[in-house]
């Protein structure tokens, strides 16, 4: 697997910088040194000697059960006026709120025609609250405004043979960052179950798809390949691309790192918590597989004997599930979980500033997931015993 950032003997190393705990002492250390021009941020300590923040003032604002009656929640823009643009991933249709949860109109219909939509990878919010729209089935992204509708249809460029563009942001009206997975057939020899390996590739394209950044690569998650055909490794790393107008983080997941680049994807910053290391226990590989033990189906019973196989299972467990950016430049890391099916909830949350300080940590409510953060709001969808999804927006409280 090829890696695009240097990685040199440090230069120079910066004072060390403590996190107190809550009895005021010590407990969490950053340094950071600098590797040809690369600050590297480097945590220690346990993450439990974070301060713990919570979340309160729980307000339903988007209703899953009240018209338009949204199947699932997908993707969703929060727009600056506080109005939110919800997919409804079941229906494959866009929806536009009120920032009180009145439902104001459809944005985009399920159909292959200007303006409509197959399958939403990723909403970008844009200068003036257009909505950059990127739709990977169609392969094109759909400039919407939310009062006015279609701006304009931008395809994907895919070449013949070039890896599949899974994902898409918009970094302005005319450059894109483009998130392709590469297909690594190297592991696919030898009995099954097998790995499935895939390169994760992350590019800058201007509007006629030309490569104007990178590429950049790094470890993509990886599948079970078995006698049956590909199914999902529930303990497989699942990378992470976050992406604003004035910068690129991404990683692989697999240990505690976070890459932060420019837009132009020049790495500036490189965050590690070597502490954060955990192997996977026999407790949690048997929870995974009593999930499909459980369902009954021959099918799902020879995915719970072929997926968690030792030579699919990491050494350790992934380090990081999915990273938040909020409106001041915080980050949110969640812990790994595995995947079976169906949504996968990340209920262990922590928080770093912008320069890479641990600041504290969160549980979010059960059958919940974390969608964005803006200033001291939680905008998280929230399941029902129905397993219908509502919005909630939650104030942080540390």
């Amino acid at each position: 697997m090829k890696a695009s950032w240097r990685c040199v003997v440090a230069l120079s190393v910066a004072p060390v910088a403590a996190v107190c705990g809550s009895d005021g002492g010590p407990s969490v250390e950053v340094t950071r040194t600098d590797s040809a021009g690369i600050e590297v941020v480097t945590i220690h300590g346990r993450l439990t000697d974070l301060p713990e923040w919570a979340s309160v003032d729980d307000r339903t604002v988007v209703r899953g059960d009240q018209a338009p009656f949204l199947g699932s929640i997908g993707e969703v823009g929060w727009l600056s006026d506080d109005r939110f643009a919800v997919e409804d991933a079941q229906g494959n249709s866009l929806q536009l709120f009120s920032s009180t949860g009145q439902y104001v109109r459809e944005l985009a219909g399920r159909g292959d025609g200007p303006g409509e939509i197959r399958n939403i990878a990723t909403i970008t919010v844009g200068v003036g609250d257009s909505l950059y729209v990127f739709d990977l089935n169609l392969a094109r992204t759909s400039v919407l405004d939310p009062d006015a509708g279609l701006v304009r249809t931008a395809p994907v460029v895919q070449r013949e043979g070039d890896p599949l563009v899974y994902e898409a942001w918009a970094l302005g009206p005319d450059r894109r960052l483009v998130y392709q997975i590469g297909y690594d057939p190297s592991g696919l020899s030898g009995p099954y179950p097998r790995k499935n390996q895939n390169d994760a590739i992350l590019s800058v394209r201007d509007g006629a798809g030309r490569v104007r950044s990178g590429p950049v690569h790094f470890p993509g998650d990886f599948s079970a390949d078995v006698e049956r055909g590909d199914a999902t490794a529930p303990f497989s790393n699942r990378p992470f691309i976050v992406a604003a107008r004035d910068q690129v983080v991404y990683g692989s997941g697999l240990a505690y790192e976070l890459n932060v680049a420019s837009a132009a994807l020049e790495l500036r910053r490189v965050i590690r918590w070597p502490d954060l290391a955990e192997p996977i226990s026999d407790q949690e590989v048997d929870s995974a597989r009593n999930v499909y033990l459980d369902a009954g189906t021959p099918v799902l019973k020879m995915l719970a004997a072929s997926t968690m196989t030792p030579n699919l299972l990491p050494s350790r467990r992934p380090a990081m599930g999915p990273v938040l950016l909020d409106d001041s430049g915080r980050f949110w890391v969640s812990r790994f979980e595995p995947r079976v099916w169906g949504p996968t909830l990340h209920s262990e949350w922590h928080v770093l500033d912008a320069t890479g300080r641990p600041l504290g940590r969160l549980s979010i409510p059960a059958r919940s997931r974390l969608i964005a953060v803006r200033g001291d709001q939680l905008l998280l969808a929230e399941a029902d015993s129905l397993d219908v999804e509502s919005l909630h927006l939650a104030r942080l409280r540390n």
